[in-house]
């Protein structure tokens, strides 16, 4: 997978989510699935993603006003300018944009320093922003000196306006940057494809207000340090630092005192990782952190600086008692980080700043959405209800032939398996996750969404790994079935729950290894959930709680926090899979509005804490006309 930083379920919701938001957008649509080809096609040389994806880019930011410069798939210049008052829209044609560019088309077209100086003092003077763009090719070795491509951003007159306030512009904009960008990582097959992603990056930051994105370094970084802590005073930027050889460029914040002139990379501590660490994107403190702090130390200790790094960093405090938040960048180019360039280099950098913000900004966005989601579930679950009332007397028939058809097919695959001898508890525990596993599928095959019975649903699960791993008379599994509960559930949610009964059967296997004399048990209680103290008719947000509890090996404090969130490495042996059973089901549970809340003390048990909304009829019943 060519996403680094995203997993497989990550990248599939993010472009869902995206094409959900543009589905009446052909051309934006069209853009998303050309992103796609870069990530299934790491053959993609870098001339024809130009042509292709470029191209896209250029008609999607058409609205952006700018002047799009394309040379034979090797070189792009936009051009994007704005005035004091920010009212007056300029753009510059062809013709006059071809008076800083070499007369011969032989030569690839470049900007030359000398007339850009000119051009820039008559025509850019008052340019919000500018950023050069170094423009790589295949046979290069060292910073190209005399080849750069410049991005000029301006605010956009009324009739431009319009498009950036659009909803749905919005949220592509901002998904794109908080998202993609932080994930999506290009792998081309030439030598500037770091650079390129850079680039690249930087153009996902054509949001709301671009030009915002790339003001001054030195007023970007304190905005954004809140995200991380909190400061007794304004964070002001005051170190820009890079390496002799130009290896690496550190630009520091610190909220007090003076630091002197120089600080070490090894001063700042490593906060989001751009490659493959089994932790994408995890802020901590390595003081803290075993996982961070082995990484962190490797790279303190230059024995993995072979590869390239962008990475940013987490404000701590230093043994001046300072603060400081710092971003480092590193390339394998020698001198790539010269003095000449490095106020260039700054407005590169502080495309970072923004994508933090953004990201934040995007999930506080989705939680003022959930009300807007709440109502479309009700909405979907109203029609279901209906067309299962209204359903004639044989299709109802045929819902249950296929749940029976279920049933039957795990008799008959119970039957096959049991044996006449006792099975010993190792080999049984074994022998259920395998069950666990086949009767999913076959569930999943005859699942019929509607409003079901929680304890059906739970009781036809539970029962059947009953009878399995119930061997001499002793009980494994607790099963406490409470009342019936109309809840918002269908039969996928037996699917989640046996992908967490299985993590259960795993992590009990693996203590009943290390302690002979370990019993192992599971425990699932089905409960009317808790009322709410206050607020409107309690009866009306009753919930149904379900309550999951193993006797395992359990779940470090540190990866506990991450399970509902993302999908969080297992740490199988023999396997690299991701753990996604609390994930998915997390998502599931709180697209109905429930909830998941998960506890754990490493060594010792789990416990997972399900709260589902019961059906009422009174807020869900359909209407008569549907």
């Amino acid at each position: 997978m060519l996403t680094d930083g995203l997993s497989q379920a990550a990248w599939v919701g993010i472009v869902q989510q995206l094409c959900d938001y543009l589905q009446e957008n052909k051309d934006k649509i069209q853009f998303l699935k050309q992103i796609d080809n870069i990530r299934v096609n790491p053959s993609l040389n870098l001339e024809e993603f130009i042509a292709g994806n470029m191209g896209d880019l250029v008609r999607f930011l058409r609205a952006t006003n700018g002047h799009f410069y394309l040379d034979s798939g090797n070189e792009l210049l936009l051009l994007h300018t704005t005035d004091p008052q920010e009212k007056v829209k300029r753009s510059f044609s062809y013709d006059v944009l071809s008076s800083i560019l070499p007369v011969d088309q032989q030569q690839v077209n470049v900007i030359e320093k000398s007339r850009f100086k000119q051009f820039f003092k008559k025509n850019f003077s008052w340019a919000s922003s500018l950023l050069f763009i170094p423009i790589w090719f295949s046979d290069d070795h060292i910073y190209p000196l005399n080849r750069l491509g410049m991005i000029i951003f301006e605010t956009q007159d009324p009739e431009i306006d319009n498009h950036f306030r659009d909803q749905v512009t919005q949220s592509f904009a901002h998904t794109v940057a908080g998202q993609l960008a932080l994930g999506l990582q290009f792998r081309l097959q030439t030598r500037q494809d770091k650079w390129f992603q850079n680039v690249m990056i930087s153009f996902f930051r054509l949001d709301l207000e671009p030009y915002k994105c790339f003001e001054e370094l030195t007023h970007q970084i304190p905005d954004f340090l809140s995200f991380f802590g909190s400061f007794k005073s304004k964070p002001k930027v005051q170190i820009l630092t890079y390496n002799a050889q130009g290896k690496y460029l550190t630009i520091v914040g610190t909220t007090a005192g003076e630091v002197g002139t120089r600080v070490e990379v090894k001063d700042s501590v490593v906060g989001l990782l751009f490659e493959e660490t089994g932790r994408s994107y995890v802020l901590g403190n390595p003081k803290n952190d075993p996982l961070l702090k082995s990484r962190y130390k490797a790279y303190i200790d230059k024995k993995e600086r072979t590869e390239i790094q962008t990475e940013l960093a987490v404000p701590i405090e230093n043994s001046e008692g300072n603060r400081f938040a710092a971003i480092n960048l590193e390339t394998e180019f020698v001198n790539a980080f010269s003095p000449i360039y490095v106020k260039a280099l700054i407005n590169l950098c502080n495309m970072f700043a923004p994508m933090i913000a953004t990201l934040y900004d995007s999930i506080i966005e989705r939680q003022r959405q959930q009300s807007a989601v709440m109502h479309a579930q009700r909405s979907y679950w109203k029609t279901v209800g209906s067309i299962l009332r209204h359903n004639t007397n044989s299709q109802l028939a045929s819902i249950r032939m296929g749940i029976d058809n279920a049933k039957m097919a795990v008799e008959l695959n119970k039957t096959e398996k049991i044996k006449e001898s006792l099975i010993p508890a190792y080999s049984n525990l074994i022998m259920v996750a395998e069950e666990i596993k086949q009767f999913s599928e076959k569930i999943y095959t005859y699942s019929v969404y509607g409003d079901y019975l929680i304890r059906e649903l739970i009781s036809e699960a539970i029962f059947r790994i009953k009878e399995r791993i119930t061997k001499e008379k002793k009980t494994l599994v607790d099963f406490v079935p409470g009342q019936d509960f109309h809840v918002f559930c269908s039969p996928t949610f037996i699917i989640h729950f046996y992908n967490i009964l299985n993590n259960s059967i795993y992590w009990m296997t693996q203590r009943l290894l290390q302690e002979s004399n370990y019993q192992p048990k599971i425990s699932i209680r089905v409960a009317p959930g808790p009322l709410p103290d206050k607020g409107g008719e309690r009866e009306l947000n009753q919930t149904c709680e379900v309550v999951i509890e193993d006797n395992g090996l359990g779940c470090p404090k540190v990866v506990l926090d991450r399970l509902l969130h993302q999908p969080v490495i297992s740490g199988r042996i023999g396997e690299q899979k991701r753990g996604y059973a609390l994930y998915a089901l997390a998502n599931d549970v709180y697209g109905i509005n429930g909830s998941v809340k998960v506890e754990s003390e490493e060594g010792y048990w789990f416990r997972t804490t399900i709260h589902l909304p019961v059906f009422d009829s009174r807020i869900h019943q359909a209407k008569s006309s549907i």
